[in-house]
């Protein structure tokens, strides 16, 4: 869970957004990863799965 909060808090907080997030590709190995590291994490304002909320419902890392 703190993987997950950790780069929620960069992507929507940090000043410095612009030199971190400019990914061109993802492998597939780190996609599976990150995807699998956080699916299963609540969203707890909105009683949801983190994913479904900040992925739009994605099923795997692809639909990111």
């Amino acid at each position: 869970m703190r993987n997950f909060l950790n780069l929620f808090c960069e992507l929507t907080s940090s000043p410095n957004q612009s030199l971190f997030v400019n990914m061109t590709s993802v492998s597939k190995w780190l996609g599976k990863g990150l995807y699998n590291s956080c699916k299963d994490v609540k969203f707890g304002t909105v009683n949801t799965r983190a994913v479904d909320f900040i992925g739009d419902g994605a099923k795997n890392f692809k639909e990111l």
